[in-house]
């Protein structure tokens, strides 16, 4: 279906605008370029967040096809139904028919118009935070790591400070009890030799024996001093190196806090300055899609209105291709007939190789066995038979298809030996029965013949029952040939 458009009628009018009415068609296109690249960025965003729980794999190529389809959708009805929406404005189709399909037209270009308007507007932020380049944040990495490196010096210096204090204190204990300890031992001494004397003079020497005793008693109690001492100046050493260790570990968690939180808050201006510059130039994108869509709007009406005043009418060029079926349906349908034609060969062959019901066999007598009598009966075969016995021939069940011999005493000199007689109903064949009777052996003969054929290929030798289809099929082909011949030779000796 193609859509004439006639000649200008009035070719002054066409002359004074064609020029715009060219630049605005060209318009049209680029606004709605415009329009389309903003509102298949928001349908994306919001069918990847519907999608993406439910077919994490698969849903940016689904979400990618709803946005494709759904700006397609509006911008296609865009261009068709504003144009027909000012044409019924122009042409006031108010009336008849043309009420409800303006009515549907100017709805259905509202509700295109506003969609787009809101779906342009409210992503342009999305788009424009899509193409402005991320902030690359200061890593904290640098401050870390220092602080690190300082916590382990600083440990490791507690610890060796540590070690040193509590190893001189404790030789400072060690060499204090030593000394002491040598000086009671010789007080004790004194006092022995005091005692010995005692004994070797037999005088008493208590009261220097006292004074030794109160010697011996002050020294104790001045080691014990002295060792209170020493502890009391190894906690205070241990003190200070705790206060120290704890003042320098302050310092470096300052250090740290602060180089941390300048980094953060370098990061934060960073962040805020990308969030003003995208707040603004998706404020401003979003007022640019909205003038594109107003200029869209101008254009088509423009387009409309000229082609109003210059008389250009438009025509519908229709051919049988608008009318028929699709590709897709004609081709289901060929597809559909061609299924059927096979299957059904297949079946009618297969009913065709099926060999006829047999005849019902023969309901039993009742009889009476009280009063039958002992009879004796030969039953023997037609073919054995003898002279002067008395017999009962047993007739064949089996109904006999195809040709049978019948030696020429029993035909009137109507056949040779090799000729065949047809077991029929006795009715007369016409011309038509012969012909469709002679086209079915022929097609019996072939498809045997083609079964000798497949079976020779094969390297196997050819069944009996085959060579016997063929020959019993040549012979019914042959008859009804010279039949027909004979038919068709009546009518014109008469």
């Amino acid at each position: 279906m193609k859509k004439l458009r006639s000649l200008p009628q009035n070719r002054d009018f066409f002359d004074v605008y064609a020029t715009l009415i060219k630049t605005v068609r060209k318009s049209k296109t680029a606004v709605q370029m415009v329009s389309a690249a903003t509102e298949i960025g928001i349908i994306y965003s919001a069918a990847l967040s519907a999608l993406q729980p439910i077919f994490p794999v698969g849903a940016p190529y689904l979400a990618m096809g709803i946005a494709i389809l759904g700006t397609l959708v509006i911008e296609m009805g865009l261009r068709v139904m504003m144009p027909q929406s000012v044409d019924a404005i122009l042409y006031k189709r108010f009336h008849g028919l043309h009420l409800p399909m303006t009515i549907t037209v100017l709805s259905l270009s509202v509700a295109l118009v506003v969609t787009s308007g809101t779906l342009s507007f409210k992503n342009s932020k999305v788009v424009v935070e899509q193409f402005t380049p991320e902030i690359t944040e200061t890593a904290t990495l640098v401050p870390d790591s220092i602080y690190q490196v300082k916590t382990n010096q600083l440990q490791a210096d507690y610890t060796t400070d540590s070690l040193a204090t509590a190893k001189k204190y404790t030789g400072l204990k060690e060499a204090t009890t030593l000394a002491f300890n040598n000086r009671i031992k010789a007080k004790e001494r004194e006092l022995e030799n005091l005692r010995r004397k005692e004994v070797r003079t037999e005088l008493s020497f208590a009261t220097r024996k006292d004074q030794a005793r109160l010697a011996i008693e002050n020294l104790k109690a001045e080691q014990a001093e002295a060792l209170v001492n020493l502890k009391i100046e190894e906690e205070q050493a241990f003190t200070t190196l705790r206060n120290d260790y704890k003042k320098t570990l302050t310092d470096i968690q300052s250090d740290h806090k602060q180089g941390i939180q300048a980094i953060h808050t370098s990061n934060q201006s960073a962040q805020q300055e990308r969030k003003n510059l995208v707040q603004s130039y998706g404020m401003g994108l979003g007022w640019f899609t909205l003038v594109c869509l107003f200029i869209f709007c101008l254009a088509v009406i423009l387009d409309r209105v000229h082609a109003k005043g210059a008389g250009i009418a438009e025509k519908i060029d229709i051919n049988q291709y608008d009318f028929s079926p699709s590709i897709w349906v004609n081709a289901l349908e060929a597809i559909r007939e061609r299924v059927n034609y096979f299957f059904h060969n297949k079946i009618r062959a297969i009913e065709e190789a099926t060999p006829p019901a047999p005849l019902p066999a023969a309901r039993p007598e009742l009889y009476d066995p009280t009063a039958l009598t002992n009879v004796t009966l030969t039953l023997k075969l037609e073919s054995e038979k003898e002279s002067g016995e008395q017999v009962i021939y047993i007739p064949n069940k089996r109904r006999q298809i195809g040709f049978q011999r019948v030696p020429p005493s029993e035909e009137e000199g109507a056949h040779t030996k090799d000729s065949c007689v047809i077991k029929d109903t006795g009715k007369d064949i016409d011309l038509r029965q012969c012909k469709i009777r002679l086209k079915d052996y022929k097609k019996r003969l072939g498809r045997h013949i083609q079964k000798k054929i497949k079976q020779e290929g094969k390297g196997e030798q050819v069944s009996k029952r085959t060579l016997n289809a063929i020959e019993n099929n040549q012979r019914w082909v042959d008859h009804y040939t010279q039949l027909l011949q004979q038919l068709t030779k009546e009518p014109q000796n008469k």
